[in-house]
């Protein structure tokens, strides 16, 4: 499972909640220079934090109660936390923990839905219509959502006055070519080598079947992928048709 920052109090202990909230505030998530884990920790075990939505009250005088914060290190530090409610919604989905979801699949997420509201109400079915977004995934997102203590703790930080910002409009509606699928074993190449033919085209690899898939390439062996890429009527390509449309880069 992920870090899972919405494990405060309502769903964990102290070590839990600590962990949520420096995923929740690194380098993928809101990027808040200057609360790194020592700073995390001293937060939580005075209490001044107990769960995520608390950051956003602190005050400069609050962090001066912390060892070895002076007043120019407490107002920076206040400053960083509060510009970090204006952030990427991709970074903020990351930031949340969602088991399976990492900083890409939070990108597709992102570009796909446009809006945090959406994202929390839409269903399984639905996110396994997006590229890359298979049954397991897509019922993690769905549990974490539903769950009541998680949906609590999100709303108590949406509370704290975010803006979340979308991908550009043209990156929502950007598609770069097809998407590939494969499944089973090709003889003669690799899948690594498969792959690069595929991007050195303009079209890119996916992980899972969906209706918008632009192809599935079905080797030896195939598994339940090519089943369902026949029920969802997307096009099958043998090993043979696959060389034909992918041929190897001239050098």
């Amino acid at each position: 499972a992920g870090p899972l920052v919405v494990c405060s109090n309502r769903l964990g202990g102290p070590a839990q909640l600590e962990r949520g909230i420096e995923h929740f505030v690194s380098r993928g998530g809101l990027d808040i220079e200057g609360l790194g884990s020592e700073t995390v920790a001293l937060l939580v075990g005075e209490g001044l934090v107990r769960e995520p939505a608390d950051l956003f009250d602190l005050t400069p005088d609050d962090l001066l109660e912390l060892e070895g914060f002076a007043e120019t290190r407490s107002r920076k530090l206040a400053a960083a936390i509060q510009s970090a409610r204006k952030t990427e919604l991709a970074r903020f989905i990351y930031g949340l923990g969602i088991p399976e979801v990492g900083a890409t699949v939070a990108r597709v997420l992102a570009t796909e839905f446009r809006d945090l509201t959406v994202l929390r109400e839409t269903t399984a079915e639905r996110l396994e219509e997006v590229e890359g977004i298979g049954p397991i995934m897509s019922e993690k997102i769905t549990e974490f959502f539903n769950d009541d203590a998680r949906a609590a703790s999100v709303d108590a930080i949406l509370s704290k006055g975010f803006d979340l910002i979308p991908p550009p409009e043209r990156e929502s509606g950007r598609r770069d070519g097809e998407s590939v699928v494969f499944t089973g074993r090709l003889k003669s190449v690799t899948r690594s080598e498969a792959k690069k033919r595929v991007e050195g085209r303009g079209d890119r690899v996916v992980s899972s079947v969906s209706s918008r898939t632009g192809y599935l390439v079905k080797g030896e062996r195939p598994g339940s992928k090519a089943d369902k890429a026949e029920k969802l009527g997307v096009t099958v390509l043998d090993e043979e048709a696959f060389l034909e449309r992918y041929p190897a880069a001239e050098t």
